[in-house]
């Protein structure tokens, strides 16, 4: 596997993910940096950088929430059924 950084060409692409605004279904297109990455709507100018450690501890803390509503409902279960 190839470093971003030894890459010789930009590493744009754009996601299957739409979100509405201005009137129109658009594209998320992000723009792989090194040590970021830039995310955009398609046709839009305005641009938003954000570090891969923060969308690593983002995932990591939506696991973490999904993981303990599971966990929450699973013993709310095992509750109701104690009680039938």
């Amino acid at each position: 596997m190839r470093r971003l950084a030894q890459r010789k060409t930009r590493l744009i692409f754009e996601t299957e993910d739409c979100i509405f605004e201005r009137g129109q279904n658009r594209q998320i297109v992000i723009d792989a940096r090194p040590a970021y990455c830039l995310l955009r709507l398609k046709g839009q100018r305005r641009t938003f950088g954000v570090s891969y450690a923060a969308v690593y501890h983002e995932a990591l803390h939506r696991a973490a929430e999904s993981e303990r509503r599971q966990k929450l409902s699973a013993a709310q279960g095992r509750r109701k059924k104690g009680r039938a």
